[in-house]
């Protein structure tokens, strides 16, 4: 006979989902802060070199972000419309930074 299996800390297992869902969306916004900042004109070769890095390190997380956002996972632990999630944390980015 099969075992059933029960889930005995059921907030625990929402807390995790939510923190799940509440870090991509972190993730998303640290990335684009970073995309969006525009290049200082009088950097050295040295800090542009720095600066292409950590936007191609930025670029890869975003991309992660919203891979993460239209996945199955993603749709299996909220309702919430992931172009509408993603739509607001830009906005607010956008605001902020340009």
């Amino acid at each position: 006979m099969a075992e059933k299996f029960y889930i005995k800390n059921i907030d625990g297992c929402h807390n995790l989902v939510n923190g799940v869902v509440i870090q991509a969306g972190k993730d998303y916004e640290s990335a684009l802060k970073v995309l969006l900042k525009k290049e200082k004109p009088n950097m050295t070769a040295s800090q542009k070199e720095y600066w292409r890095k950590k936007k191609a390190k930025a670029q890869q997380l975003l991309d992660a972000a919203v891979n993460f956002f239209h996945s199955e996972d993603y749709s299996a632990f909220t309702d919430i419309d992931a172009d509408v999630l993603l739509y607001a944390i830009r906005r607010r980015v956008e605001r902020k930074y340009k």
